[in-house]
């Protein structure tokens, strides 16, 4: 289900989307540009400083959705905190409407609370994709 939200073709301006876990092991990470330009270790270091910022603004938000939590260079990353302390991470090539990444965001967190109800899955372990 996640497959069909992560679709390039609705956001093509996104470069990366990562599922953090609660100790801050990677769970999920997927490369979703348009163009199939390799993940590279500079998307990885920007992912990596974000979450410094996201337990900043979770520690002082009250909010699930914490918005554009960094930019470096061309790149903002946005950040949604569940009530697990599992983090959803999205970097993005330019700029795009708060309210997109918001109902993104959305979508991807109900496919995300579906996928732990089955009683069968490791809850901090990676999620897998058949794609």
């Amino acid at each position: 289900a996640i497959q069909k939200i992560l679709s390039p073709k609705k956001y093509p301006a996104t470069r990366m989307f990562t599922i953090v876990g609660k100790n801050d092991c990677p769970l999920y990470e997927k490369n979703l540009g348009l163009t199939k330009k390799p993940i590279t270790h500079i998307h990885h270091f920007i992912m990596h400083a974000a979450l410094d910022k996201i337990e900043e603004q979770a520690f002082n938000s009250t909010n699930m959705y914490l918005k554009r939590v960094d930019s470096h260079n061309e790149y903002q990353v946005y950040a949604f905190l569940t009530a697990g302390n599992v983090k959803f991470i999205l970097l993005l090539d330019g700029n795009k409407s708060d309210s997109s990444i918001s109902s993104f965001f959305s979508d991807v967190y109900d496919s995300f609370v579906k996928h732990l109800m089955n009683p069968l899955v490791d809850v901090n372990g990676p999620i897998t994709s058949k794609n």
